[in-house]
């Protein structure tokens, strides 16, 4: 959990600035509840794994965004 903003302020700060809106934004939560889950599939989310994760997996879904 994320003092004073939380992630999903923070990824649409991202994304709104057109300095930054590129960035890949890949999100690593400890919520995994199915209602939370869905709420980190937005748009301007590249990437949504919740802990624990694969990190075998984490590096081969952020290889197939960058690539």
């Amino acid at each position: 959990m994320l003092p004073g903003l939380s992630g999903y302020e923070i990824y649409k700060r991202i994304k709104s600035s057109e300095e930054t809106k590129n960035i890949i934004i890949v999100v690593l939560s400890a919520n995994g509840l199915e209602h939370q889950k869905f709420e980190g599939y937005q748009p301007e989310i590249d990437l949504y794994e919740t802990k624990p994760f694969s990190p075998k997996q984490l590096i081969n879904s952020v290889k197939a965004i960058i690539n």
